[in-house]
């Protein structure tokens, strides 16, 4: 995880633009959470430090969110 100014942010190309524009216009500091090279997203919500602190959880549903992605459901055991 990592913190980038806004400005920066709002230049980013793809979705973390996208999610930029839902935060609150005072927010400087923008967190991006990132997964390997899998993915990269800002994000305004909780997160872990660290993927082991979440335990075990099962995948629950999988839809298809256009040619390359997918939304993942998931539960908590």
């Amino acid at each position: 995880m990592k913190t980038i100014s806004r400005r920066e942010a709002e230049q980013k190309e793809g979705t973390i633009k996208t999610i930029i524009n839902l935060l609150p216009a005072s927010l400087n500091e923008i967190r991006i959470v990132q997964i390997h090279d899998i993915d990269e997203q800002a994000c305004g919500g909780t997160h872990v430090n660290n993927t082991t602190e979440i335990g075990d959880f099962s995948i629950i549903k999988i839809q298809n969110k256009g040619a390359t992605k997918k939304r993942l459901k998931i539960q908590l055991l």
